[in-house]
């Protein structure tokens, strides 16, 4: 647990916790330090509330696949991997914001993704691929935001985001494929 404002540093080894929760304008940063990936996370569910604030830099490897990551409340996770990951869901609301940073066109498969109102979710990918694949489901509210090309849906995902297309937020590659 990191909450009322305390941050936390973490770098350049293997971490593993049951569950990750930030609250209150907290800071949690695990990176590797330098140009090649040595980190990497286990955990289980991550939990990020009222303005907190999620790093994951440059890491190896993040091992949720069975994890529930959400962002709740103006909060931010920021996620760089080195090679594909798998996480059973992504839930975003309350203007909360995802940023992914790939390695190689890395992707995150997510079974359940879901942008709640004002959330969103960006990339600095220069790649053309997208980085998260949505498996199971997409559900996005009024405004909120998928970058062009960033998530896809994979053969026989549903998606739910008439909201999101309705409020121009969600782009035509995913609102012309409904």
């Amino acid at each position: 647990n990191v909450v009322n404002g305390a941050v936390v540093n973490l770098k350049n080894g293997s971490f593993d916790f049951n569950n990750i929760f930030l609250s209150s304008n907290a800071t949690m940063n695990i990176s590797s330090l330098g140009q090649t990936a040595i980190s990497s996370l286990k955990t289980g569910n991550i939990f990020a509330a009222r303005s907190s604030v999620l790093n994951l830099l440059l890491l190896k490897e993040i091992n949720a696949t069975d994890a529930n990551i959400v962002l709740w409340g103006n909060s931010m996770a920021y996620m760089s991997i080195e090679k594909d990951q798998a996480i059973k869901s992504i839930s975003l609301d309350s203007s909360s914001t995802l940023r992914l940073g790939p390695t190689d066109g890395a992707q995150f498969s997510v079974g359940d993704l879901s942008l709640g109102f004002g959330a969103s979710i960006t990339s600095n990918n220069g790649e053309a691929a997208s980085n998260i694949v949505v498996t199971e489901s997409l559900t996005a509210d009024y405004n909120s935001r998928i970058q062009y090309g960033t998530v896809e849906l994979a053969s026989g995902a549903t998606a739910n985001i008439e909201k999101g297309c309705a409020s121009k937020g969600i782009n035509d590659d995913l609102c012309t494929g409904e």
